[in-house]
C-alpha cells in the first residue's frame, strides 16, 4: 500500500484538522439550548426532561461516522491510495530510441521493414520486462535529442508514443541523448541523492536502442561512467551501404563556363568495394567515374562540366545495398550572368587588358557618348553634359558630377576609406600621383582617398544611382603599375554589380550541423539565409562559420567575395562505432524477470464511496423529520407552567413575563397537525 500524491504525514496533516472540525461541529449543532419566549402554547408539548445536571453528548453519532468516513475516503482519493505487490519503491528507468537516417534502412530480421521498426518492437519487449508500476521516460536519439515522453507508468502511453517516432535525416548525437537521460534521472529519481545517480536505489536502465554509429567528432561526448545501469540493445549494428555523403560544385575562376564536381562517397562496409558514380545535367547523361574505396573510408571523385546554361545537375552511384537514400544528389547550377559595361574613351587599347582578365565583365567600347543611360557606364575624360550617374575618370571640370577645385602636381595618396567597398583592402602609404584633381566632397559624399591638398576620389550614392570621380588616371603608366591600382578598380566595378567578382560554390550535403571555412571575421559582412528557417540560427568563430539546419533545406551563404547555396537533402550516416561500455548490459531482458506487481488505481472508487456515505448521511439525518398527527385539544405541558399574555392581563401585570423553554434543534417552530397549531 502506498500514497502518491501525498505522504503520510501530509495526509495526516489534512485530515486530523478536519476531523476534529467535524466533531467540534456536531457538538455545537446537535446540543440543546435555553430560549426565552413570549408564550409556549405554540410550541410541541413533550414531557419534561428530568430535572439534572446534563452532560454534553453527541445526537448523532452515526451521522458523524459517515462525515468523517467521507471526509477520509475524498483525502485518500486525492492522495492516490494504491497496492503494489512485494511492497517495492517503482523505478525511473530511460529508453532512447535511436532515430537517425540509418534507421530507415531496410531491416534484415525476422518481421521486416525498417530498422527503426526493429528498434520499436524491441522496445515494446524491454517494456514488457519491466515491473508494471516503474515509470519510464523516451528519448528521441537524432541529431538534436528531444523528450517524447515523461515518465509515466501508462504502457498504452508509452506504445504511442514509439508509434510516434521517425527516422530523421541527421546522425545519432548519443553524447547529448544520455546527458539528457542523466539530467532527466537527477531531477526526479535522484533527488533524494543531491543528483548522485549510483547513490540513489530510484534509478533503473538507461537503455540505448540503436546502431552505435555516430560521427566521428562525437566519440569523445560519450560518457557512461556515472550511469549505474546501462544497457545496449543492438539494431542495425552491421551497416551495409556505399552513399554519397556531399557534392560540391564550384566555377572556375580563369574559365566561369567551366564547373568543377566533387563527390564525396564513404564505404561503410568492412570489405573494399568499387563505386561507380553517374552524373547528368538535365536529365541528359554526361557520363560516369569509378573508384575503389577501402573498407570504412572515404573517396572522391572529380568530374568537370562546362555549361553557361542554369540547369540540375545529378549524381548517382549504381550500387544497389541497403539503404537507398544517400544513392542520389542533385545541385542547381545557377546561370553565367555577365555584365555589360559601356566605356566611353579614345583609350581602348588601354582599357581591355583589364575587362579581359575579368571574365565576368564584357566590355563595349566606343569614342563618344551616346547618352544612354547603362547598369555601368564609364566616362574616361569624356562625358555628356548631362551628367549621368556611372565612373568618371579625370573628368574636364564642366562635365564631372563633383565640382573639380583645382589641379595639383605629384603627391601621395594619405588616407584610404577602408570601411568602404571601394577602399577596402587599401592601406598602401605609397600611392603616388604624377597629377591628379582635387574634388569638392559634398555632405552626402564620401571620400575614398584623399592627399593632403584634399580628395582625390570621391563616391556617391543617390535616388538608388551611383556616381563615382577619379581625379587622377589610373591607366597613366606610373600608377597602372603599382599593385594598388587592379584592386582599386575591381572594388569600384564590384561596389556598382555586387556580383561581378563573387565566387559562386553550390554543395550538398545532409542536413542537422554544418561546418564551413569563411574569409571573413565581421559578422556584418556575412549573410545566412533559409527559405525553410527564416531564424536559422549560426555562429562565426576564427574564420568558421557554423549553423545548425535539423530538416532538409536550403541555405545561402554570402560574403563580399563568396556565395554559397547549401543543398540539405541528403541523409547523414554516423561513420565511426562507438565501442560499448564492458560493464554494459547487453540485448533485451526476458520477460521472466518482471516483477509481478498488483498496483492498480483505486482513488475513482473512493471518491464513489465518499459519494456513498453522504448519500446516506443525507437520507436519515439531513432530511426534515415528517410532520407529527395530534388531537387539537391542548395537553397540559409536563415539567413548566404554561401561562398567556392574557392571564398575564388578568393577573393585572403590567409588563409580559417571559417563558423559559429548553430545546433542541428539531423542536424549533411550530408543530402543525391535523388539529390545527398547538
Amino acid at each position: 500500500m502506498e500514497l502518491l500524491n501525498l505522504t503520510l504525514a501530509e495526509l495526516l496533516t489534512v485530515v486530523v484538522p478536519i476531523a476534529a472540525g467535524l466533531v467540534a461541529l456536531y457538538f455545537y449543532d446537535r446540543s440543546r439550548r435555553r430560549r426565552v419566549v413570549s408564550t409556549l402554547r405554540f410550541w410541541s408539548r413533550r414531557p419534561a426532561y428530568p430535572m439534572s445536571t446534563r452532560r454534553r453528548r453527541l445526537q448523532q453519532p452515526w451521522s458523524l461516522l459517515l462525515q468523517l468516513l467521507a471526509a477520509i475516503f475524498i483525502l485518500l482519493a486525492i492522495a492516490d491510495l494504491r497496492f503494489s505487490g512485494g511492497g517495492r519503491q517503482p523505478r525511473y528507468h530511460v529508453v532512447i530510441v535511436e532515430t537517425s537516417a540509418w534507421m530507415s534502412a531496410a531491416a534484415d530480421a525476422a518481421g521486416g521493414g525498417t530498422l527503426l521498426d526493429l528498434a520499436r518492437r524491441r522496445a515494446v519487449a524491454f517494456l514488457d520486462a519491466l515491473p508494471a508500476d516503474d515509470l519510464v521516460l523516451l528519448i528521441r536519439g537524432d541529431g538534436n535529442p528531444m523528450v517524447v515522453q515523461g515518465f509515466t507508468a501508462n504502457r498504452v502511453e508509452l506504445r504511442a508514443a514509439f508509434d510516434s517516432l521517425q527516422a530523421s535525416w541527421t546522425a545519432a548525437n548519443t553524447g547529448d541523448a544520455l546527458e539528457l537521460a542523466k539530467s532527466a534521472l537527477r531531477l526526479t529519481a535522484a533527488g533524494e541523492a543531491a543528483g548522485d545517480l549510483t547513490a540513489s536505489n530510484a534509478v533503473g536502465e538507461v537503455a540505448y536502442i540503436g546502431s552505435a554509429r555516430v560521427p566521428p567528432e562525437m566519440l569523445g561526448r560519450i560518457d557512461t561512467s556515472d550511469l549505474p545501469h546501462f544497457r545496449y540493445v543492438a539494431v542495425g549494428e552491421k551497416v551495409d551501404d556505399v552513399g554519397l555523403t556531399r557534392i560540391s560544385a564550384q566555377r572556375q575562376p580563369a574559365d566561369p563556363k567551366r564547373w568543377r564536381v566533387v563527390a564525396a562517397v564513404h564505404n561503410q562496409r568492412d570489405r573494399t568495394v568499387s563505386a561507380s558514380v553517374e552524373f547528368a545535367f538535365e536529365g541528359r547523361r554526361l557520363g560516369y567515374k569509378a573508384v575503389d574505396i577501402a573498407a570504412e573510408s572515404r573517396a572522391e571523385v572529380i568530374f568537370h562540366l562546362g555549361t553557361e546554361q542554369p540547369g540540375i545537375l545529378a549524381a548517382s552511384l549504381a550500387d544497389d545495398d541497403r539503404f537507398a537514400g544517400n544513392n542520389r544528389a542533385q545541385l542547381e547550377l545557377p546561370g553565367l550572368e555577365r555584365q555589360t559595361v559601356h566605356v566611353t574613351t579614345t583609350r581602348a587599347s588601354l582599357w581591355k587588358p583589364f575587362f579581359e582578365a575579368t571574365p565576368m565583365v564584357q566590355a563595349d567600347f566606343s569614342a563618344a557618348s551616346d547618352g544612354e543611360q547603362g547598369p555601368l557606364r564609364i566616362f574616361d575624360g569624356l562625358a555628356p553634359a548631362s551628367r549621368p550617374a556611372g565612373i568618371y575618370v579625370r573628368p574636364l571640370p564642366d562635365s564631372s558630377p563633383i565640382r573639380v577645385v583645382r589641379s595639383v602636381g605629384r603627391t601621395r595618396v594619405t588616407a584610404w576609406a577602408s570601411n568602404h567597398a571601394i577602399g577596402q583592402g587599401l592601406r598602401s602609404r605609397d600611392f603616388e600621383l604624377k597629377e591628379t584633381l582635387i574634388l569638392e566632397a559634398g555632405p552626402e559624399d564620401v571620400v575614398i582617398a584623399e592627399c593632403e591638398q584634399g580628395p582625390v576620389i570621391v563616391a556617391r550614392e543617390s535616388g538608388g544611382e551611383k556616381t563615382v570621380v577619379y581625379g587622377f588616371d589610373p591607366l597613366a603608366s606610373a600608377v597602372a603599375n603599382q599593385l594598388v591600382t587592379p584592386l582599386l578598380l575591381a572594388n569600384t566595378l564590384r561596389w556598382f554589380g555586387p556580383n561581378l567578382f563573387l565566387s559562386r560554390e553550390v554543395l550538398a550535403g545532409p542536413p542537422g550541423l554544418v561546418e564551413t571555412a569563411v574569409s571573413v571575421e565581421d559578422e556584418r559582412e556575412i549573410s545566412v539565409v533559409s527559405a525553410e528557417d527564416p531564424n536559422l540560427p549560426w555562429s562565426l568563430e576564427k574564420n568558421r562559420l557554423r549553423f545548425f539546419m535539423p530538416v532538409p533545406g536550403n541555405v545561402r551563404v554570402r560574403t563580399p567575395f563568396r556565395e554559397s547555396s547549401w543543398s540539405l537533402t541528403l541523409p547523414e550516416l554516423g561513420s565511426a562505432r562507438w565501442e560499448i561500455p564492458e560493464n554494459a548490459l547487453l540485448g533485451v531482458p526476458p520477460s521472466s524477470n518482471a516483477v509481478t506487481s498488483l498496483r492498480f488505481p483505486l482513488w475513482p472508487w473512493l471518491a464513489l464511496l465518499a459519494v456513498i456515505c453522504w448519500l446516506i448521511d443525507w437520507f436519515y439525518y439531513g432530511r426534515m423529520s415528517p410532520p407529527r398527527s395530534g388531537s387539537a385539544s391542548p395537553r397540559p405541558t409536563q415539567g413548566f407552567e404554561s401561562r398567556t399574555l392574557g392571564d398575564l392581563a388578568v393577573n393585572g401585570s403590567k409588563t409580559p413575563s417571559y417563558e423559559t423553554a429548553e430545546v433542541g434543534p428539531a423542536e424549533v417552530g411550530p408543530a402543525v397537525g391535523k388539529g390545527g397549531a398547538r
